[in-house]
């Protein structure tokens, strides 16, 4: 017998084949947006921010559950007018640990972060989307 992880779900692999339409019509994955955040600029991270929740509302219209870490953007923010400092090992920190909870990554490009979340992820053995295209949208029954 095989076992199958898939998403939350743990399956003998006969019992997934004679259920795979209801599988792949049901199960939420959890998708890490990844992608460059830090920048020079401030209208520059607040642009990589903007980018990564446009991918994370298509993922969600796709009927995915996203989990988008330029979002820290905010708090960080915040921190910074409380004369509170958190460096890139913090947010990485923090963003790995996240990342082990999610089932797939999508990986908007390079940066020094998102290229160590990717080589994380491919060691977690997640799925990799690079576009839109690449994932397939879920069947969600109200």
């Amino acid at each position: 017998m095989v076992i199958i992880k898939l998403g939350c779900y743990t399956l003998c692999d006969a019992y997934f084949r004679r259920n795979i339409k209801y599988f792949k019509e049901r199960i939420l994955v959890i998708i890490y947006v990844s992608g460059p955040y830090s920048a020079e600029k401030e209208e520059d991270r607040l642009k990589n921010t903007q980018t990564a929740i446009d991918i994370g509302i298509e993922l969600i219209r796709k009927g995915h559950t996203v989990l988008i870490p330029h979002l820290s953007h905010y708090t960080d923010m915040r921190a910074q007018e409380l004369g509170i400092e958190l460096p890139l090992e913090c947010w990485m920190k923090q963003d790995l640990e996240l990342l082990e909870g999610c089932d797939a990554l999508f990986f908007i490009g390079e940066s020094k972060g998102a290229c160590i979340e990717l080589e994380r992820a491919k060691e977690l053995g997640l799925q990799i989307f690079y576009s839109m295209e690449e994932v397939p949208g879920v069947k969600v029954e109200e």
